[in-house]
């Protein structure tokens, strides 16, 4: 076990619950993220001091830029657009992966839920109702549980960098 072990192991038990969470009920709770992000400064804080000031960074560009992309995606479609979850999500998301990694994981998890919505319509899935929840009210019945690909896209992609980083940075080169 090393830093980076340790700090992949608290990355993927904050995601795994916030995939299962965002879409069963299309929420991305307050209370697993806060937990992770504590237990993430901790650990970069006490094991890899040096990096702190710049996965800061990454994780606050990020916040404010998918908040303002968020904004003016809402202005496009009269409604909301992207969910506050998904944006504290992806800062959390940022501070582990840092920039470059954290936008193939956006375009990854942007791919997959286009792809998510083309099936959907083909098969005629009607959207599974969240009993007792307005966020389908709130979001359109064509709500998209986002957060879940977004943080599925980054572990699969996390895990393929350090078990395959040739191939991995060669695919990276690819779709930046």
């Amino acid at each position: 076990w090393d830093a980076g072990a340790l700090l992949t192991a608290v990355f993927a038990c904050t995601l795994i619950p916030l995939i299962w969470t965002d879409l069963e009920f299309f929420l991305i709770p307050n209370t697993i993220l806060i937990a992770g992000s504590f237990a993430s400064v901790v650990a970069v804080g006490m094991l890899v001091p040096a990096e702190l000031g710049s996965r800061l960074l990454a994780s606050g560009g990020v916040l404010v830029g998918l908040y303002l992309v968020g904004k003016a995606a809402s202005i496009f479609v009269s409604r909301q657009a992207l969910g506050l979850g998904d944006v504290k999500l992806a800062g959390f998301i940022a501070f582990h992966t840092g920039p470059a990694l954290f936008l193939a994981a956006l375009w990854t998890a942007a791919v997959g839920a286009l792809l998510f919505v083309v099936a959907r319509r083909f098969q005629h899935m009607a959207p599974v109702p969240v009993v007792g929840s307005g966020i389908l009210h709130i979001a359109g019945q064509d709500a998209i549980p986002f957060g879940s690909f977004l943080s599925g896209a980054s572990l699969v992609l996390m895990i393929w960098k350090e078990v395959q980083p040739i191939p991995f940075d060669q695919w990276l080169t690819l779709i930046s």
